[in-house]
Formats: C-alpha cells, structure tokens, sequence
C-alpha cells in the first residue's frame, strides 16, 4: 500500500515524504469514512481556487470549457463516445449543484 502511495504522490510532484503523511492519516480516515472523505455529500472546491469569480452558471461554464478542451487536447473530440460522457458527467454536477444549493443556509445565517 505505501509503494502505491509513493507513485501516487511521486506523480502529482510530492516526495515520499508526502506518501508517509498520506499512509499515517489512514487509520484515522478509515475510522470514519463518512465523516473524514465526506461520503454521500457533494464537495466542491472553493470557486476562487479553481479561477471562478462570478456566480455557480459562470463556475458551470468554466467546467465546460476546460473539459471541452481537454477532449480536445487529448483526441476525444469527435468521439460521440467522450462526447455523451462528458454531458452526462456535466448533466450529474449540475443536479448536484442544484441539490447543494437547496440545502445551503442563508448567507445572512438567519435561516430564512
């Protein structure tokens, strides 16, 4: 399990150093993986982290864009295949999103 720890961590530019880090917190995520990986609830990065500054549609658009030009950077874009696959992958974080949205609090925190 570490040397697949190390490669992963090698290959997103990190040393074992990072691997030994990952390998440590296991036992603690694995002891409540609901809670620690946050299953079952969407999570989204901070829109400002991923260059979004506008609303959700404009977070929606930028998706669009840098998956569009990964088909077509990778190939893939005339393949119906890939095509079809990245509107139904589009398709599923929109509903999550909507989801998402339907259970925020106020940004005022009053609640309603």
């Amino acid at each position: 399990m570490y040397e697949i720890a190390r490669r992963i961590t090698v290959a997103a530019g990190h040393g074992d150093g990072r691997a030994a880090r990952l390998m440590a917190a296991t036992p603690d995520t694995a002891a409540d993986p609901v809670e620690n990986l946050s299953l079952g609830r969407p999570r989204f990065p901070e829109p400002a982290a991923v260059g979004v500054t506008g609303n959700p549609e404009h977070a929606a658009q930028l998706l669009r864009e840098r998956a569009e030009a990964d088909l077509i950077r990778r190939g893939l874009d005339r393949d119906p295949f890939a095509r079809q696959r990245l509107e139904d992958e589009l398709a599923c974080i929109r509903t999550l999103l909507r989801r998402h949205e339907a259970i925020q609090p106020c940004r005022d925190g009053s609640g309603s």
